[in-house]
């Protein structure tokens, strides 16, 4: 939405799996197109990143678990 003086709502977050599902299209262009390499290395960036989100939130959950004690 855009008002009359030109701000815009913010958008708000879709979510992992919004990117997760965005990048599924991606791999299956380059695919479609031929650029294996391109996708191994877009692979790759995506399973090193999932791999440190992952550790990164399990780590919150932890220290938020442990606040509840002290």
């Amino acid at each position: 939405f855009q008002a009359e003086d030109g701000i815009r709502d913010v958008e708000r977050s879709r979510g992992l799996g919004d990117v997760y599902k965005r990048q599924l299209k991606q791999f299956d262009r380059l695919l479609q197109l031929g650029r294996h390499d391109e996708l191994l290395v877009q692979l790759h960036l995506h399973f090193h990143l999932q791999r440190h989100v992952t550790s990164f939130l399990v780590k919150v959950r932890i220290q938020k678990f442990m606040n509840g004690f002290s």
